[in-house]
């Protein structure tokens, strides 16, 4: 009889102890927890690697549009695999961009195709340049350098803009012309603005 209460009471403090561990390792931060900083430095030396992709597609959130073309095409969203970027437009790792075709934004740089957002056809979006604000890249488009568009802006046809120059935008537009340059530009109901 002694030798079962024994046994009974083992096998409570058995299971208690299991689960006082299992509380002990949930009221962990997250990146405490066993396994956790090992693959925080499996992404870090991944994102150091030369030639890392920058984003992913993800498949399951794409919307399909009629390109310059009349043909219909899928664009899919994308995610941020590694922090880059700096100040205003730096992107941390897992943020969710826009929508882009597959060769319309460069994997180098710290270029970027924010949220509400969108590249596609054959335009190109490359450096460190930013669309921001429901931007968007169409045609055969190039969006370069340190160029930020902002707002319903779309680039479209053969547009090249380049160099450290911002468009901004309060009211839908069309740029089909090659811009370079220093300076924020804005549009205007009188045409485009230089303002800083």
């Amino acid at each position: 009889m002694a030798k079962k209460n024994n046994q009974d009471s083992n096998k409570k403090n058995k299971k208690g102890n299991k689960k006082e561990a299992e509380k002990q390792v949930s009221r962990e931060p997250r990146k405490n927890r066993p396994g956790m900083k090992k693959q925080q430095k499996t992404v870090q030396k991944m994102s150091q690697q030369k030639g890392h992709r920058k984003y992913s597609f993800l498949p399951n959130d794409s919307i399909e549009i009629m390109d310059s073309h009349g043909k219909k095409v899928r664009i899919y969203r994308i995610q941020a695999l590694r922090t880059f970027g700096m100040g205003k437009n730096k992107v941390k790792v897992g943020t969710l961009g826009g929508y882009v075709g597959p060769e319309n934004l460069d994997q180098k740089g710290s270029c970027w195709v924010k949220q509400d957002c969108r590249a596609f056809d054959d335009s190109r979006v490359e450096g460190n340049a930013v669309l921001e604000n429901g931007a968007q890249a169409i045609g055969n488009s190039i969006v370069m350098g340190d160029a930020i568009i902002s707002g319903p802006i779309i680039v479209d046809w053969k547009a090249r803009i380049s160099g450290s120059i911002k468009l901004i935008s309060k009211m839908p537009e069309h740029v089909v012309t090659e811009m370079t340059g220093i300076g924020t530009y804005l549009f205007t109901k009188d045409g485009l603005k230089k303002i800083r």
